[in-house]
């Protein structure tokens, strides 16, 4: 989980697995929000269960206006991803909870 860009995809024509790589720069995650399905992201940045589910492109912050991380949305998936404001910057919701503004 979080260390190779290669994962076991099923054939079902072919009736076995076949190696996968995820794309460049992204390495394999068990989904857990899918059971017995993967999800490519970048390292470091697998599903974070404790965040809950998402849709779209919403984003949320980890702790607003105490620190710069905060949790975006890969609507494929439907989970958050750990993320960060640029250095020194802080997160806050945007007005409507659906994103997030660093500053």
């Amino acid at each position: 989980d979080g260390t190779s860009s290669t994962y076991l995809q099923c054939d079902s024509w072919a009736q076995k697995y076949v190696s996968v790589d995820c794309p460049s720069g992204q390495v394999c995650y068990a989904n857990p929000t899918t059971p017995g399905s993967i999800m490519c992201s970048p390292p470091g940045s697998g599903g974070v269960p404790t965040a809950g589910t998402c849709t779209g492109h919403t984003a949320k912050c980890a702790d607003p206006g105490n620190s710069g991380d905060y949790f975006s949305c890969e609507p494929w998936s439907g989970q958050y991803v750990n993320n960060a404001c640029p250095s020194g910057l802080k997160c806050y919701n945007n007005q409507d909870a659906t994103g997030v503004i660093c500053q």
